[in-house]
Order: C-alpha cells, then sequence, then structure tokens
C-alpha cells in the first residue's frame, strides 16, 4: 500500500469504494481507494476549517467529520467539493444546520 501523509490517524470510514482517515496531527482527512490504496484526495486548509479532526461516520452521501478543536461536526457530500463556509448560528442551545454542501453543527 502506497504511503500517504498522516499524523497520528485517530479514525477511519469506509464506503462507496473510499477510505476516509482522520489525522489530527495534519488538521487533514484523507480519501483513499479502498481497493487499491491510491490516494484519492486530502480534505485540509480553510477551505476545510479541520482544527483537530477526530471521528468519521458515513450515512447516505454524508460523511460526519468530528473536531475536537473546533467543537464542531462537519457534513459533507461525498464525492463534492465542500461550499464556501459555515453557516450561520452556533453558541448554546440546538445545533443549528447549515444548507449545501457543508453543514456545521456548533455544540457548547
Amino acid at each position: 500500500m502506497a504511503t500517504h501523509r498522516l499524523d497520528q490517524p485517530a479514525a477511519l470510514a469506509v464506503a462507496g469504494g473510499a477510505v476516509w482517515v482522520a489525522s489530527p496531527g495534519t488538521d487533514s482527512v484523507t480519501e483513499l481507494s479502498a481497493a487499491s490504496g491510491a490516494l484519492l484526495r486530502i480534505l485540509s486548509g480553510p477551505r476545510y476549517g479541520f482544527a483537530s479532526p477526530a471521528g468519521l461516520a458515513v450515512a447516505g452521501l454524508r460523511l460526519w467529520v468530528t473536531d475536537q478543536a473546533g467543537d464542531e461536526v462537519t457534513a459533507l457530500r461525498r464525492g463534492t467539493a465542500p461550499g464556501a463556509g459555515p453557516a450561520p448560528g452556533g453558541g448554546s442551545g440546538p445545533c443549528p444546520a447549515g444548507a449545501g454542501h457543508r453543514t456545521f453543527l456548533r455544540c457548547r
């Protein structure tokens, strides 16, 4: 299997021929081919806003990422680029959900 830049891999999820690995050490989620281990893409940087992704789950067409340092749960539509930014809301009380490719849930 190929070697990819992973630092402190904390979680993985598998669905639809892909494997996602959460790496808090690089503030990223790496997507690999389940069949070959080939790198498909790395989800990182300000576009995604991960500050320590630590958990992953797949439900339907969504990849859910928990982010410990950001106190967020982010839902990404599998196989598409993320939206431009977070949905409005946050704070205490029920967690608001945004629309589009990227949904932020901020619970404090």
